[in-house]
């Protein structure tokens, strides 16, 4: 059953109209495993903003993410660069390791523009390897 109020709350981060809080509660809400899959609604979205906010909402939420981690994996490919990172946290997260040591690799993300994004890659490789 999906909770109306978790379906309120994607609905008004789909149209750019979250309200304070709503943050809070939709991880809260989602983290229970509960309504995840409403999160496809941003991750899909042809608004880079609202896909943004789908991204991070999913890697915070942990391994209650784990359905969506077919769109995280083609989230690693976004042209935005906080939402590659956030996608990446999700794939370390829900992935097996060699999954996910596999999909960062292949996207290229040890290589990526931005700094997060290629020293959480690197710092990930490593731990994944077992060297400190």
């Amino acid at each position: 059953m999906v909770s109306s109020e978790a379906t309120e709350i994607v609905a008004r981060f789909a149209s750019g109209t979250d309200e304070e809080g709503d943050l809070g509660r939709i991880i809260t809400l989602l983290s229970r495993r509960q309504d995840v899959d409403l999160l496809r609604i941003l991750l899909l979205s042809p608004n880079d903003l609202v896909v943004a906010n789908g991204a991070y909402i999913l890697s915070e939420i942990g391994e209650a993410g784990i359905p969506l981690l077919p769109i995280a994996l083609g989230l690693l490919n976004h042209a935005r660069q906080d939402v590659r990172y956030w996608a990446m946290n999700s794939v370390m997260c829900c992935a097996s390791r060699d999954a996910a040591v596999g999909a960062i690799k292949e996207a290229g993300l040890q290589s990526d523009p931005w700094d997060l994004t290629r020293e959480a890659a690197a710092r990930f490789f490593k731990r994944a390897s077992g060297t400190q």
